[in-house]
């Protein structure tokens, strides 16, 4: 997250992003975010806060955490759960200054199972194949039901400090790996839990056509092109048709080498679930490529080049001799 950037670079990227905006959105923001309202201002950035480490009983063991709030007085409860790297100094950064802004924060290591914050050394490190390694079987501890569980221990533990003012509602928000963590916080316990905010979240849909398509996000582009060039019957229809599948065809490349380096066993067991690699490709006809799905990622960039230009020369063969509406 803001593990590269120091707290004095934070606040600066911060205030050039509100001075883009400051002057229209500022009488909006006034008049829209409750917290104006009710007193409770994020501007009170300033305010004194005190903070401590934490252990949490949950049903599965004791969960490490940073709890930070005001020095005085009862406030409402966030939960902010992290991404991959887990709670660290960045997160420590990010809740201390929520908790300025008048609220009792509290970061969770949802990691406790297996090993206690901070996971790792520094933030790049879980891009490494040693940190891959380590997450995995940590990652595949964090179950629906475990996160489910996890967020009901949360929400009981800051009901009982003196610094949460239980009479508000809880936030949760969480971060990449951690959005659909803070999803699930308000689904666990709904009547205590009032927003919940992903941001960047991963993993948040895992149905519709995700269940039958892998890399559906190209769909709508394929099937627009496809039209456009059927429409069009000009030769840089066609061009633009070929060009965009092949384009289509090494994002896929890079997209498939990604996400079997990164989540490993389980993308591979969604891979073979999905029925249809791309759109219209049934994975059953993919066995007559496996010669070149088996080539190293910069061979199938080469094989996608190939098809490409030949492609296009037939493309150009076929429609030298034609002729065309104006």
């Amino acid at each position: 997250m803001c593990d590269e950037r120091t707290e004095a670079e934070n606040e600066r990227w911060l205030l050039a992003r509100r001075d883009v905006t400051l002057m229209g959105a500022g009488a909006a923001l006034a008049m829209m975010v409750p917290a104006c309202a009710s007193g409770t201002s994020p501007d009170q950035g300033s305010a004194a806060t005190a903070s401590r480490k934490v252990s949490i009983t949950t049903p599965d063991g004791t969960a490490d955490g940073f709890f930070v709030y005001p020095a005085k007085g009862r406030h409402p409860a966030v939960i902010l759960w992290p991404d991959i790297a887990s709670l660290r100094s960045a997160y420590e950064i990010m809740a201390t200054r929520l908790a300025g802004a008048g609220y009792a924060v509290l970061v969770v290591n949802p990691y406790y199972r297996s090993a206690p914050a901070p996971i790792f050394a520094s933030f790049a490190e879980w891009r490494t194949e040693a940190g891959q390694a380590k997450l995995q079987p940590m990652r595949a501890a964090l179950t629906p039901e475990a996160i489910t569980r996890d967020a009901g221990a949360f929400v009981d533990w800051l009901d009982r400090q003196a610094q949460v003012d239980t009479t508000r509602k809880i936030g949760s928000a969480g971060y990449c790996m951690g959005g659909p963590f803070a999803l699930r916080t308000a689904a666990a316990r709904p009547e205590r839990v009032g927003a919940a905010a992903s941001f960047h979240g991963a993993g948040l849909v895992t149905g519709g056509p995700y269940a039958v398509v892998r890399h559906p996000q190209y769909l709508g582009i394929f099937i627009g092109l496809t039209g456009f060039t059927l429409l069009g019957a000009r030769p840089i229809a066609v061009v633009a048709w070929v060009t965009a599948v092949c384009t289509y065809l090494a994002l896929m490349i890079y997209e498939e080498s990604e996400n079997d380096r990164r989540f490993g066993d389980r993308y591979r067991a969604y891979r073979d679930r999905a029925p249809f690699i791309i759109p219209f490709f049934p994975r059953a006809a993919a066995r007559l490529l496996a010669p070149v799905f088996a080539l190293p990622k910069s061979a199938q960039y080469v094989a996608v080049a190939v098809l490409y230009v030949t492609l296009i020369a037939a493309a150009i063969s076929f429609l030298r001799d034609r002729a065309f509406p104006t």
